[in-house]
């Protein structure tokens, strides 16, 4: 059977494959499976993410940024080509309005726990730029070299995925995402360690409300998990675990106000007050049109990288006839799939 749409086109496999993919994407409940790898949400959010789209790493789960404006800011630095009076290739590179300039080169701080530190947040305003200007105007930290940006460049390094971690951040784990390594695979992924201050706070926050939220995990363990000690009292009774019900609900509110899924779509991120809120319309469907846009989005980068090699390698005959039969097919692939794509608010629509 061959899909139409509005102009008349045809759709190829790959862009039928690619729309029902989308459509068909429903998620788990999460309180199915087991721990510590088999939570059935953090699982299938992990296979559902397309490759290179836009995500906030976690122990739990890569979350779909399906609510973040954040995300197109402007690049921290630009860098232009021109040719001198003599005839030479030039690049030069300017810092863009937004882009972080510290009062000093890290390496001219006189002590070293300041190099460290300033190189951090260097770091982090290099790797996560987009990440940390969202979390300076949430509050979380400041755009300078003292203690107080720590907390920023921390979080947003952490945030930003497996490359920009490294051993010292409060929440323990080995992750790596970026190799598409299955959860089960991984060693010391849950939620424990010991805390250090303010400056994990904020990952703490995060990592505990997308446990609830993600893997059902209850505010008793979570207290356990981080040493708290109000989730029973000194009898040895169970009492409110205040400490991680707090981190939880601001954690939720941090993740709202990021645009992360799910608590991008419900007040403050308050997901406790809809019931079975993963199977609510109004929560799901902002995630299928982000599968949509980000697997539309791979396609037609594959098509660029594509197109620029081609244009770089001289070919002649029926090489050359070859080689650019594959770009028309491979643009062919990719109109088609982002008309797949984009079906879906026509069928919303009608």
């Amino acid at each position: 059977m061959v899909i139409s749409v509005t102009d008349g086109s045809s759709l190829s496999k790959v862009a039928r494959i690619a729309r029902l993919r989308a459509f068909s994407a429903t998620p788990p409940s999460p309180h199915e499976g087991s721990p510590p790898f088999d939570h059935a949400l953090s699982n299938w959010l992990d296979a559902i993410t397309p490759p290179g789209a836009d995500v906030l790493h976690t122990n739990q789960a890569m979350l779909p940024l399906t609510a973040a404006p954040w995300t197109t800011v402007e690049a921290s630095s630009n860098t232009t080509t021109r040719i001198d009076s003599d005839g030479h290739r030039v690049h030069e590179s300017r810092a863009t309005a937004n882009a972080y300039r510290p009062e000093r080169h890290p390496s001219q701080a006189q002590r070293g726990t300041q190099r460290r530190r300033e190189a951090r947040i260097a770091e982090a305003w290099q790797h996560a730029h987009a990440l940390s200007l969202a979390l300076v105007e949430f509050g979380v930290g400041q755009r300078t070299t003292g203690r107080g940006a720590l907390a920023l460049a921390e979080t947003a390094l952490w945030l930003a995925g497996p490359d920009t971690r490294e051993p010292g951040v409060p929440i323990s784990g080995v992750l790596a995402r970026s190799t598409r390594s299955r959860l089960s695979t991984r060693i010391e992924a849950e939620l424990h360690g010991t805390r250090h201050g303010r400056n994990g706070a904020y990952i703490t926050r995060i990592e505990c409300a997308a446990s609830h939220d993600l893997a059902g995990a209850p505010a008793v363990q979570l207290s356990r998990a981080q040493g708290w000690a109000d989730h029973e009292d000194f009898e040895g009774r169970p009492a409110s675990a205040s400490s991680a019900k707090r981190a939880i609900r601001e954690g939720r509110d941090l993740l709202h106000r990021l645009g992360a899924w799910p608590w991008a779509h419900v007040d403050h991120g308050r997901l406790h007050e809809h019931r079975e809120w993963w199977l609510i319309p109004e929560i799901v469907s902002p995630l299928r049109q982000w599968i949509a846009r980000s697997w539309g989005h791979f396609v037609l980068d594959e098509f660029a990288q594509h197109s620029r090699a081609h244009q770089l390698e001289p070919t002649e005959g029926m090489v050359a006839a070859a080689s650019t039969w594959a770009v028309r097919a491979l643009e062919k692939m990719a109109v088609d799939t982002v008309i797949a794509l984009n079906a879906d608010d026509e069928l919303h629509d009608s």
